[in-house]
């Protein structure tokens, strides 16, 4: 950087995380702009490019959990007028220690908040960078031996199988048939079943309609309550195309396929994911997410494409498609593998 007087912290760490990211409203929106942008100029859209293309939300949560890592760093005597010259190895193994002792809950989320910003830095400024320790998996084992209580993250959740699970067709059937005993158990049985058949998030079953089903052509264009306004078209098999006919039979096109009870589609969600836990704890499955069903759907799609000779890894990312994601390992939180041979 030369002989001139260093800029601001703050300052550093913006043009570091600016370095690699390009913001939008959304993840979505932000490479939807990223590609107009390419075209515009006549340049070829980069896949690798949008690695990190990240939403508003991503950019501030990053840029604060850089911040109070920086200013624990100065506080403590690692710090240096320029960012990439800190003891970022050091540093990073008593800030996260200091995080542990004071109980911070989302420990999982700042580590992969600062695994990108040490990407920024030695991205703008050079340097390798390392400020999560590598050993943070056996601090928060210990400190949890120890007696504290600190949340099992995202990525532990799925190492240990402990994020969605797969419902058997028996598990299904006995959750079903209580759903249909329960009060208004009709209505809420034909949604669930709608997002077992489906793979829907319980806002896009809240809120799917008539006019969404094609019912010529098996799909179903979930456009409404979508995550990230990623529209999708979804397959529907025979038997529950006949079943989806029968439901919209006397409805207009504007009329919700699922009419749950709940004057609005938060009400309708919150009493649908009810039903299903009473559903779970009366035949005693744990985990009882009503995400899981949508875990059930993508495990069974996933097999049918590799009894039809796909391999792993492009079923993967068509089903993980078909449910609205853009990443093949985005399915690793759903599926067992197991069964996979």
């Amino acid at each position: 950087m030369g002989s001139r007087s260093a800029p601001s912290r703050k300052k550093q760490i913006e043009m570091a995380l600016n370095s690699i990211t390009k913001q939008g409203t959304s993840k979505h929106q932000a490479k939807q702009e990223y590609r107009a942008e390419a075209r515009a100029k006549g340049e070829k859209v980069l896949t690798a490019k949008t690695k990190y293309v990240h939403s508003a939300k991503w950019y501030k949560n990053t840029l604060n959990a850089a911040e109070r890592y920086i200013k624990f760093a100065d506080e403590n005597g690692f710090g240096h007028k320029y960012i990439n010259s800190y003891n970022h190895q050091e540093a990073g193994k008593v800030f996260f220690k200091d995080l542990l002792n004071r109980g911070v809950k989302d420990i999982q989320g700042v580590a992969s908040a600062l695994r990108k910003f040490s990407d920024a830095v030695e991205n703008r400024f050079g340097g390798e960078i390392r400020i999560v320790p590598d050993d943070l998996r056996g601090m928060i084992n210990r400190a949890r031996a120890a007696g504290q209580k600190i949340p099992v993250g995202k990525q532990e959740r799925l190492d240990s199988r402990e994020g969605y699970r797969v419902y058997s067709e028996e598990e299904m059937t006995k959750i079903m048939q209580h759903v249909w005993q329960q009060k208004n158990g009709d209505k809420y049985g034909v949604a669930i079943r709608g997002m077992s058949e489906l793979g829907l998030r319980e806002k896009e079953c809240a809120k799917l309609q008539v006019r969404d089903i094609d019912f010529e052509n098996g799909l179903i264009h979930v456009k409404y309550g979508a995550k990230g306004k990623r529209d999708r078209w979804v397959p529907v098999t025979k038997p529950y195309l006949l079943e989806l006919k029968n439901i919209c039979s006397n409805k207009g096109d504007k009329d919700l396929v699922f009419e749950v009870p709940g004057r609005k589609w938060e009400n309708r969600c919150k009493n649908i994911w009810s039903s299903f836990e009473k559903a779970c704890t009366v035949n005693g499955l744990g985990q009882h997410r009503v995400h899981n069903l949508r875990a059930t759907w993508a495990s069974k799609k996933y097999y049918e494409f590799r009894e039809k000779g796909m391999d792993r890894d492009k079923a993967r990312v068509k089903v993980s498609k078909i449910l609205g994601h853009n990443r093949g390992e985005v399915l690793d939180w759903y599926i067992d593998y197991s069964k996979d041979k």
